[in-house]
């Protein structure tokens, strides 16, 4: 029962935007796929994997990033604890597929100052426990008051760790910034629902870096991508040159993802990405 348990892949569904592109209506998911199954597991892997909204159900793999000559292909196994700090991502690996991690980025998290280290873990404790219940409570309620004091706590939060992280070599700060993704997201989250676009471009921002330094192609990055280009836009017109550079950042997410198409796919896909996740 172990090979299945550990080679088997589940999805809570179909990815929503391609389903609906396709005319399709999403479906949990769960299977073998046996040469899939060959791939190894990074924190910050090369490649992102979903399944066709289709009756053959064929699992796709594709390249989200350059890959070099040689270089091991690699998928994430963790979905959401992904963007967690080392110790959680360590955690729920050895709980659901029995091994400990030493990809690159674990690798260099190993590395860390014991301060910096502590700061990951306490920021995500802290979103799980505190920020996070308080920002749905204020988010239903509309409680601005509620959400502009999440949103000033975990901004606070942040501030310790781009402190923190000035001491790091810089090809590594994205992706320790993605091990406090919840933190950023709180912060787009409360500014998505204060209504302040300049901020919510900022946080945003943010939000697409980390997502894209170690899980491009994926769900994530193609949803904040979409999410950005609709704020931007917005906030300094269609056709500017802010919101040409934020589809273009759109673009490359869902291209990681789809593969090419034409933009009116693109365009569709991005819609659909924006407003079928909440």
């Amino acid at each position: 029962m172990d090979v299945v348990r550990y080679n088997a892949y589940g999805d809570r569904h179909d990815d929503l935007a391609a389903a609906a592109l396709a005319g399709q209506q999403p479906v949990a998911l769960l299977g073998l796929w046996p040469q899939f199954s060959l791939l190894n597991h990074s924190c910050a892997p090369n490649a992102i994997n979903w399944v066709l909204p289709c009756a053959a159900r064929a699992m796709v793999v594709r390249a989200a990033r350059h890959i070099a000559p040689g270089e091991e292909l690699t998928i994430s196994y963790l979905g959401g604890p992904q963007l967690l700090p080392l110790d959680a991502r360590r955690e729920a690996l050895g709980s659901a597929f029995g091994f400990e991690c030493g990809c690159p980025r674990c690798r260099a998290e190993e590395e860390l100052s014991p301060g910096l280290a502590t700061l990951l873990q306490d920021t995500a404790s802290r979103v799980a426990q505190s920020f996070s219940p308080r920002l749905k409570r204020g988010m239903a309620s509309g409680d601005r008051q509620q959400l502009m004091e999440v949103r000033r706590q975990a901004a606070a939060m942040m501030t310790m760790v781009y402190q923190q992280l000035r001491r790091v070599q810089p090809s590594l700060r994205e992706q320790l910034l993605s091990s406090c993704y919840s933190c950023v997201e709180a912060i787009a989250d409360a500014d998505t629902a204060l209504g302040d676009d300049e901020a919510a471009a900022g946080s945003l921002g943010k939000c697409l870096k980390a997502a894209a330094a170690v899980t491009p192609g994926s769900d994530l990055h193609v949803i904040v991508a979409s999410k950005l280009e609709e704020v931007v836009g917005r906030l300094h017109g269609e056709g500017s040159l802010q919101q040409q550079q934020a589809w273009q950042a759109c673009v490359e997410a869902h291209v990681a993802r789809y593969g090419q198409l034409d933009q009116a796919r693109l365009r569709r896909l991005a819609e659909l990405n924006r407003t079928l996740y909440v």
